[in-house]
């Protein structure tokens, strides 16, 4: 394909009239399409060759099936939208009330943070460091005039 070249996403209904309209127009032929399916099943091939010699080059090493592999995945999107909230970045126990306000300190410090030029930051990192980070958002404040 040419670089650029963008093609429209297609129903299958749809990619059969496009076919059939491009032969009548003798834009393309009976041959030419037998080449290219002919090119998949090859690329196909190819890549499952491929795919067995990465399987064998990985030694001894205890080989699952797809299925038991893609099991850990399943169970992960079944779990409910709440579940997985709860369960921030591994952790299963529930946040103290001093967590839960530290990291809300810390989401509004960074996101003043990032309205501030880069190379006025510097101070304001010092002031959260040395200080707290309460009096860094106070100032970032100020200067922000928030």
């Amino acid at each position: 394909m040419k670089k650029g070249f963008e093609i429209t996403s297609l129903s299958p209904g749809q990619a059969q009239y496009v076919l059939s309209r491009m032969a009548q127009d003798r834009v393309i032929n009976n041959t030419t399409i037998s080449r290219y399916l002919d090119e998949m099943q090859r690329e196909i091939h190819d890549l499952e060759n491929r795919l067995e010699q990465l399987r064998s080059a990985q030694g001894n090493r205890e080989q699952r099936s797809a299925r038991e592999q893609a099991a850990p995945a399943r169970r992960q999107r079944t779990r409910s939208k709440r579940a997985t909230r709860s369960r921030a970045r591994g952790s299963s126990a529930p946040r103290s009330k001093e967590v839960l306000e530290s990291q809300k300190l810390q989401g509004i410090y960074l996101s003043l943070m990032k309205q501030i030029a880069p190379e006025k930051r510097p101070p304001f990192s010092k002031i959260a460091k040395d200080q707290s980070r309460e009096e860094a958002i106070r100032r970032m404040r100020t200067a922000l005039k928030k």
